[in-house]
C-alpha cells in the first residue's frame, strides 16, 4: 500500500495534476500531525464563508468592492490575522488550527483566502513572494496584491515591489519573477518546507521525517531531498528506511559524495544492528 494511499489530493500532485483542492490537500498535511482529523468541519466552514462572501459580492458594483467584501468578511467576521508569535509553531500551518484561533502565517492564511474566493467566484491567485506569501487579483486597472497576514492589506504592484524590497533587501529585478502565479504543487512544497524548518528547529525529528517523506515523494530525482530524507530518518531513529534511502542514493548518484554516502550507510547499518 502506498504511503499516501489515503491522500487523494496529494496523489494528484504526485501525478503532476493541477486540479488540486488546496483545502483538502492542506488537511491531508494536517492529518500527519493528527491522524484522527475530521476534514468535514473545516470543509463546511470554508463553504459557509464562501456562500456568505458570494451572496454579498453578487450585488457589488465593482471589482474593488468585491475584493473589499472578501477581505472585510475574513478579517472582521472571521477574525483571520497574522501574528509574529505563531511563525515558529507548526500548528500555524494547519488550517483547522488557523480557523479555530484566527491566527496563521502568510501562506496558510492566503490559502484560506484563495479557496474561499474561488468558491465564491472570485479569482485570487497565490504569489510566492520572497519571505512572505501573497495572493493577487487581476483587475482591468492592474494587479491588486492581498496580504492576508496583514489583515488583508491591498497593494498595487508598485507598492508591493517597494514593500518587498524594503523587507528583503532584494532588487526589483530579483523580486519581479517571484510575483508570478504559484501552482498548487509550488504552494504545497512551500508549506512543507516551512513545516520541515519548524520541526527541525524544534528538534521534533519524527515530525520532520514525515514532512520530508512528502517532499522526497514530490522530488523523487532530487538527490539532496533524498539524502535529507535519510538523515531525518536517522534522527527520527528509523534506521531501516534511512539505509534504504542511502543505498538508492549510492546506486544512482554516480561519483557524487561516495565517501559521505558510505559513511551514512555504515551508520544506518550500525543503528539497525543496535535495534535488533
Amino acid at each position: 500500500m502506498s504511503l499516501f494511499s489515503n491522500d487523494s489530493e496529494f496523489l494528484k500532485l504526485l501525478a503532476h495534476r493541477r486540479d488540486i483542492d488546496l483545502i483538502d490537500v492542506s488537511l491531508e498535511l494536517a492529518r500527519d500531525a493528527n491522524p484522527d482529523l475530521d476534514f468535514r468541519p473545516t470543509q463546511n466552514w470554508i463553504n459557509d464563508q464562501a456562500f456568505e462572501v458570494g451572496r454579498i459580492s453578487s450585488v457589488c458594483r465593482s471589482e474593488h468592492a468585491v475584493l473589499d467584501n472578501l477581505v472585510s468578511h475574513l478579517v472582521e467576521e472571521c477574525g483571520l490575522r497574522g501574528d509574529p508569535a505563531v511563525f515558529h509553531r507548526p500548528e500555524s500551518s494547519y488550517l483547522p488550527h488557523v480557523i479555530e484561533t484566527g491566527l496563521g502565517i502568510p501562506i496558510s492564511l492566503s490559502v484560506i483566502y484563495m479557496e474561499i474566493a474561488r468558491r465564491a467566484g472570485i479569482e485570487l491567485q497565490g504569489i510566492p513572494a520572497p519571505l512572505h506569501f501573497l495572493s493577487r487579483h487581476q483587475t482591468e486597472r492592474g494587479a491588486v496584491f492581498v496580504d492576508a497576514y496583514s489583515a488583508g492589506r491591498m497593494l498595487s504592484q508598485t507598492e508591493c515591489l517597494h514593500w518587498l524590497q524594503a523587507q528583503t533587501g532584494l532588487s526589483a529585478e530579483q523580486i519581479i519573477p517571484t510575483l508570478r502565479t504559484a501552482s498548487p504543487r509550488q504552494i504545497v512544497i512551500r508549506m512543507l518546507n516551512n513545516l520541515r524548518g519548524i520541526y527541525c528547529r524544534n528538534e521534533d525529528w519524527s515530525a520532520a521525517f514525515r514532512v520530508q517523506q512528502r517532499l522526497a515523494a514530490l522530488n523523487p530525482i532530487d538527490y539532496d531531498a533524498q539524502v535529507d530524507l535519510g538523515q531525518l530518518a536517522l534522527r527520527a531513529n528509523v534506521p531501516g528506511p534511512a539505509y534504504d534511502v542511502f543505498r538508492r542514493c549510492a546506486t544512482h548518484s554516480g561519483r557524487k559524495e561516495p565517501q559521505r554516502l558510505q559513511m551514512l550507510l555504515r551508520e544506518a547499518k550500525r543503528r539497525i544492528a543496535l535495534s535488533n
